[in-house]
């Protein structure tokens, strides 16, 4: 597995190496998606604090791994910001064929019960 655990959205720039390697296969163009994407290992991204709910467009309810693939379409817009999170997105789904996710809420809500979270028992938590 590759294991991407966060509590907010990462910064294109944090993949360039894998950006290099997409632009470097995208070139050649020797291998098809099918043959590079064997080589990597699964993709696990751990969302933690998630506070959003879990939906579609039309108020249905979204597994995490659906939240993801959601996540990792590409979005509208043509400046610099956009582009380098489309590039991002792209590098996940060519690299990263088997891919899956899960979410965690904060386990508590107020910030100085949060701060002795080790002290409380677990029925204080979410």
């Amino acid at each position: 597995f590759f294991f991407q655990a966060e509590d907010g959205i990462r910064d294109a720039q944090e993949s360039r190496g894998l950006g290099d390697v997409y632009k470097r296969q995208s070139h050649k163009n020797q291998m098809d998606e099918e043959e590079i994407s064997q080589y990597f290992p699964s993709f696990l991204w751990i969302v933690r604090d998630f506070s959003l709910k879990r939906v579609d467009a039309n108020g249905n309810s979204i597994s995490a791994k659906e939240y993801l693939e959601g996540a990792l379409k590409e979005s509208k817009g043509v400046n610099e910001a956009v582009e380098a999170k489309n590039r991002l997105r792209k590098m996940l789904k060519y690299f990263f064929r088997d891919r899956d996710c899960h979410t965690m809420v904060r386990p508590l809500e107020d910030e100085k019960e949060l701060q002795k979270l080790n002290e409380l028992d677990e029925s204080y938590l979410r």
